[in-house]
């Protein structure tokens, strides 16, 4: 989990950064992001609370509801992939901090 998130610390947000400064280059001619950002407007905490609240219980019931297919999948159709290649998800041997750390780090760049 941890190289993953540095994947998207060091690889994806520049990349992303870098594509869409490029388009503001190509479309202002500056490095501007106005124009390319748009809808920068707030949202009104009361309506953010409850999106993300939407959003948060539609991905436990996903979890809930296909959280088998996974396995059922890497079984029938990928059985012929040795198992030292399967991403696992276990983190049992991890320390608490560890397991904390990973967690935070993921809420903060994968959100």
């Amino acid at each position: 989990m941890w190289a993953l998130n540095l994947g998207v610390l060091f690889v994806v947000l520049p990349v992303q950064m870098g594509y869409l400064l490029y388009q503001s280059k190509l479309r202002n001619g500056t490095f501007s992001l106005d124009g390319i950002v748009l809808f920068r407007e707030k949202t009104p905490v009361t309506r953010l609370a409850l999106i993300v609240t939407g959003l948060m219980l539609w991905g436990v019931v996903m979890v809930v509801a296909f959280g088998g297919l996974n396995d059922w999948v890497l079984h029938h159709f990928f059985a012929w992939i040795p198992r030292i290649y399967v991403l696992s998800w276990d983190a049992t041997g991890q320390t608490h901090s560890a397991k904390l750390t990973a967690l935070l780090e993921g809420l903060v760049l994968g959100a």
